[in-house]
């Protein structure tokens, strides 16, 4: 288990990833998905500060930008996943030299670590699509 991790998406994605492929973690949550005192759209109007993933309204839940980077982190999560074990069924190198290359300055130890910025995770995804897509296409089976 992993509780507050970091919040980014890198955190969810590209850290997890690494934290479950070296130590075998297979859970990582944030402690509160909607919580507030008050209003919880006024962030000062009581004694603590609200934290919401998502923010309650009459037509349902409003989403934040945090909520959505949470979201994006688990699709690189995904992607990663998708391809290590096209990886393993293939046996290419050069997709697994990438993985490698593409986790090796991803430190666990979060007082060390400075999560990726979205473009940086933007364009590693794009890469791992691509490597999918090659992959599958070679496997014989559709990403």
């Amino acid at each position: 288990w992993l509780v507050n991790t970091g919040k980014e998406r890198f955190y969810w994605g590209y850290w997890f990833y690494k934290a479950s492929e070296e130590y075998g973690v297979e859970y990582k949550e944030d402690y509160a998905y909607m919580t507030w005192h008050g209003d919880p759209y006024f962030d000062l109007d009581q004694w603590n500060s609200d934290y919401c993933a998502s923010f309650p309204s009459p037509d349902g839940p409003v989403n934040t930008p945090w909520f959505e980077e949470c979201r994006e982190g688990i699709d690189d999560f995904r992607y990663l996943s998708m391809l290590s074990t096209l990886v393993k069924r293939t046996g290419d190198r050069a997709a697994e030299g990438f993985l490698k290359e593409l986790l090796a300055p991803v430190n666990l130890d979060l007082s060390e670590n400075t999560p990726w910025s979205g473009k940086t995770c933007d364009v590693s995804r794009e890469r791992l699509a691509e490597l999918i897509e090659k992959l599958s296409t070679a496997a014989g089976r559709e990403p």
